[in-house]
């Protein structure tokens, strides 16, 4: 996978060729990505390191194949979580009362307590390696002397990468092209500096 910095200006107003971030194929449609960033100083103040997150969102384009496998992905494992206390609820309200020995109801028990702890481990695992944030991802930067900040665009397919470093190579051209001629230089006196002034 691929990145590209773009300024944040562009990520809010759908400023990218119709290629699909994630696929490299053409984009069939725009979905809005919100993003936070934490400088990598912040994170020696721990959970309080979040006061300094940066936050961004803006649209990218995809194919509907995309992002409904990231709309799947996000859901499945964000329902994990609620998952695990439903198991160990039903496994609490199905647990045989003290000094009763149904040995169905002990196996069924235990199986969804089980399964509770395993749905929480792979939502733990999940949070580790970020799976809840599956697709394109970013870092926001301040750039010092501009009012936009700079968005790294990560996670994304070469093709779509290309084309968004064409169009800025054409922007800049365009603006390059728009710039005023500098007005040319006038003549040098043909006095030397001092000698005739009054």
């Amino acid at each position: 996978m691929a990145k590209v910095s773009v300024w944040e200006t562009q990520l809010r107003s759908n400023d990218f060729p119709p290629i699909c971030a994630v696929t490299g194929k053409p984009a069939e449609m725009w979905r809005r990505f919100k993003y936070t960033s934490v400088p990598a100083w912040a994170h020696l103040f721990g959970w309080a390191g979040f006061a300094f997150e940066s936050r961004t969102s803006g649209y990218l384009p995809l194919t509907r194949a995309a992002s409904k496998r990231i709309t799947l992905i996000r859901v499945v494992l964000a329902g994990t979580i609620p998952l695990s206390i439903l198991l160990w609820l039903a496994g609490g309200l199905i647990a045989p009362p003290n000094g009763d020995t149904d040995s169905t109801r002990d196996v069924l028990t235990g199986a969804l307590i089980l399964g509770g702890i395993l749905m929480l481990m792979i939502a733990i695992v999940a949070l580790m390696f970020g799976f809840f944030n599956y697709g394109p991802k970013a870092r926001i930067s301040d750039v010092s002397g501009q009012r936009d900040r700079l968005v790294e665009l990560r996670g994304l397919h070469p093709a779509f990468v290309a084309a968004v470093k064409q169009l800025q190579a054409q922007r800049a051209a365009q603006l390059q092209a728009a710039q005023p001629v500098a007005p040319a230089r006038p003549p040098e006196s043909p006095f030397p500096p001092g000698k005739f002034s009054f």
